[in-house]
């Protein structure tokens, strides 16, 4: 485990007080469940429950650490001294207009008191890589967690996951384009077959 001395450079922090899950594993893979122990071993001193909010702890980053908030995707990350993301997870903002429920009958969200703490997780070399394309974030690799072959793995598989999606994307769009032209043709035969229908887009034409 990561030692660390608390100095006067560690930055508070709130940080979810629920953690997440992960799995592990190849062929079989195992679920596990992140332990406050995977989070300290980043460096991370937690120091006790947030008075004001039941779904948040109180914690100390690392010196040069920091958090960084997603407005658009409620997404939040502890960053460490390099930029990177090293822990992430969500928070969920009600509009309190009852999204997943009612005025006699709240929705969850609303009854945390305008917003929902996601599980904390510890991010991957493949979540680091997105944040790097998303942010435009040049990619620093280490020794240890964001190794150049994690990362070379990591950059692989988002390519390939992008790929199939643009090639299921070109053959939905292939078949859109084939039922557009079919469909257009039958409706001119069926205009050209029929005097009231060419009446009527005529008149709609006119307008």
């Amino acid at each position: 485990m990561t030692q660390h001395t608390q100095n006067q450079a560690d930055t508070s922090a709130r940080l979810p007080a629920a953690f997440g899950k992960t799995y592990i594993g190849n062929a079989a893979e195992t679920e596990y469940q992140y332990q406050a122990a995977d989070f300290e071993a980043l460096g991370i001193r937690f120091t006790g429950s947030d008075p004001d909010d039941p779904q948040y702890v109180l914690a100390l980053l690392p010196e040069g650490w920091s958090q960084h908030s997603e407005a658009h995707s409620g997404r939040r990350y502890v960053l460490d001294q390099h930029g990177r993301p090293r822990a992430m997870w969500y928070v969920v903002e009600c509009d309190g207009q009852h999204p997943n429920g009612s005025p006699a009958k709240p929705c969850r969200i609303c009854s945390t008191g305008g917003h929902l703490v996601g599980w904390m997780e510890l991010a991957s070399p493949r979540n680091y890589v997105k944040y790097c394309a998303q942010h435009n974030r040049p990619i620093i690799t280490d020794r240890t967690w964001a190794t150049p072959e994690a990362v070379r793995d990591a950059l692989l598989s988002w390519r390939d996951m992008h790929q199939e999606e643009a090639k299921s994307l070109t053959s939905r769009l292939t078949r859109a384009q084939y039922q557009y032209g079919r469909y257009a043709e039958l409706l001119d035969k069926f205009d050209r077959s029929s005097p009231t229908a060419a009446a009527s887009r005529s008149g709609k034409q006119a307008t």
